[in-house]
């Protein structure tokens, strides 16, 4: 027997070299049986690389990888629109984890006692309170996670929520004055014998509750995941797009609130949004123009403010004051606000954003500085009623659509589909008035009852217009009204003595007017008649036949 090498027996066991298995081309052949895992058996030229996968397996593998190429097809797209917005990994307050609507029924809330000039607090703290995520918060929540001590303003709001929601209806109006002071105490500027604003007074509010529930030294992005921006804030994308090369420019801003730009003449709340969302041109004529980043030159762009991140509650602020070298001056004109609100149209994720309203602050007044506040709101029950310091009246939701409003509140649907309208406005047992004596007249007049006695003795006589609308008589002077009014007073003029003239009528103020008929009288200014609005019909009417 011939004798047998090393290198001869270390060929036999291991085979051909790795240049020759890599020489020949590899052949793939799919197992006959989806069962066996293994070829009965292998031509030494195959081998079975995934045993036991079938047929709908590989099918599924293709389909998993056309599935990649259409991400990266989409992640391609998305990045035409520029960058995304990345939330932080830590939250303070997790997401949808307080109800957007009302899950049980309470007993409507009270009237709020008005100390001096503090109806801008009470209509803003009644809208507050009536937002279900809100109550649900202050009554259930935040004790539990508090950790400030007596100076937290959260806390005093959670009394006050406390107060308005007891477990047995309350009847008498609550003096919030406490949390005015805590106000105070944390800086802010606000009088309770002072006309304030009520939108500067929300800002200043919720800022305070936010400083209760996120300290100054977090930072911005973890502030933004507090309570309160999951309740009110939102996300714009302000993105400015090239002209040139057509890149976006992505930055998000956190927002709380929407400031509609109205103008004189009226309109509606859609008109505004679109006023508020459209874009800007940025062009060199205009020398705004915009640097690209990947140009790198000045080139004419689009700017464009977009929903990114919709809030749970729309809080829409109409710009009812002009603020000028002379003072500042208000717009009158009816805004017409919808119980429905679509906002589908500025959203960046094409995401189903409709909104029910739920509150609506009115300001009667010519400034900021003077004039009354009052409030609208949706109760648990779904009735409205008017919150007009310490009287509350239930009115009908047609009433809180034809206010002049100057904020409004938007809760937004859960299905995108609005609710059926609010029912028919009841008595809660607070302090109520029917419904059908506010629905033709604004809250703060009540009708007033006239004895019928006094009706007939001042209708006996038919009453004589003094004035014709198109024709107000020729100014004279104030000495020949006195002569008149004496004349007129005395029955005729004495010889040589003076004329006996009213006191009263040199103390009014205004300008005379002689009539066609030549009776001359005197024309309140309009501050005058302004005031004339407050006095009762038993005693205008009085004074008209006086007048006669």
């Amino acid at each position: 027997m011939a004798p047998v090498t090393i290198t001869a027996l270390t060929n036999r066991i291991a085979g051909p070299s790795v240049k020759d298995c890599l020489a020949q081309p590899l052949k793939f052949r799919l197992a006959s049986d989806a069962e066996d895992s293994v070829l009965a058996v292998p031509p030494p030229s195959f081998v079975v690389l995934k045993p036991g996968m079938s047929e709908t397996e590989s099918e599924s593998d293709d389909k998993s990888e056309e599935d990649d190429d259409d991400d990266d097809e989409e992640e391609k797209e998305d990045e035409s629109e520029g960058d995304k917005f990345e939330e932080p990994k830590e939250q303070l307050f997790a997401k949808h984890r307080l109800p957007v609507h009302w899950t049980q029924k309470y007993s409507n809330a009270p009237g709020f006692i008005n100390n001096g000039v503090t109806c801008y607090m009470n209509s803003v703290l009644q809208v507050l309170l009536h937002v279900p995520a809100m109550v649900e918060y202050l009554l259930h929540v935040h004790r539990k996670d508090c950790t400030v001590g007596e100076s937290c303003i959260m806390c005093a709001f959670c009394k006050l929520a406390d107060e308005c929601y007891p477990s047995s209806p309350r009847r008498k109006p609550i003096y919030p004055r406490f949390i005015l002071k805590k106000l105070k105490q944390n800086g802010a500027r606000f009088s309770d014998h002072r006309q304030e604003d009520a939108h500067e007074f929300l800002r200043q509010f919720i800022d305070a509750l936010q400083l209760s529930v996120a300290p100054k030294s977090l930072p911005e992005p973890l502030k933004e995941t507090s309570v309160i921006h999951r309740i009110f804030g939102g996300r714009f994308r302000q993105q400015i797009r090239c002209r040139k090369c057509d890149y976006p420019s992505n930055t998000f801003q956190p927002t709380l609130d929407m400031q509609l730009d109205i103008g004189r003449g009226g309109g509606t709340v859609e008109d505004a949004l679109k006023k508020f969302f459209a874009g800007e041109q940025l062009t060199k004529s205009k020398g705004n123009a915009y640097k690209c980043e990947r140009c790198k030159t000045h080139v004419d762009a689009e700017k464009r403010s977009l929903i990114y991140d919709a809030p749970e509650y729309v809080t829409l602020h109409l710009k009812r004051f002009d603020f000028t070298m002379r003072g500042t001056s208000k717009i009158h004109d009816f805004v017409k606000y919808p119980r429905v609100l679509d906002l589908s149209p500025y959203s960046t994720r094409n995401e189903n954003l409709v909104y029910e309203l739920m509150g609506v602050i009115v300001h009667q007044g010519r400034r900021t500085s003077s004039g009354h506040y009052y409030a609208f709101c949706k109760q648990s029950d779904g009735t409205w009623a008017n919150y007009n310091d310490e009287v509350v009246d239930s009115v009908s939701e047609k009433t809180a659509l034809k206010q002049e409003a100057y904020m409004l509140f938007y809760v937004r649907t859960t299905s995108g589909v609005p609710s059926q309208a609010s029912p028919k406005a009841q008595t809660n047992g607070v302090k109520h008035v029917a419904p059908n004596e506010h629905e033709s007249r604004p809250p703060m007049l009540k009708k007033r009852k006239v004895s019928g006695e006094f009706v007939k003795k001042l209708t006996a006589r038919p009453m004589v217009k003094l004035f014709d609308d198109d024709n107000f008589g020729e100014p004279v002077s104030r000495e020949e009204f006195e002569h008149n009014e004496a004349k007129s007073t005395n029955g005729s003029e004495s010889d040589g003595s003076p004329l006996k003239v009213k006191k009263k009528e040199h103390r009014r103020k205004g300008h005379l007017v002689k009539s066609k008929h030549g009776r001359i009288n005197l024309m309140l200014t309009p501050r005058n008649k302004q005031r004339s609005v407050h006095i009762g019909p038993r005693t205008k009417l009085r004074h008209q036949m006086r007048r006669r």
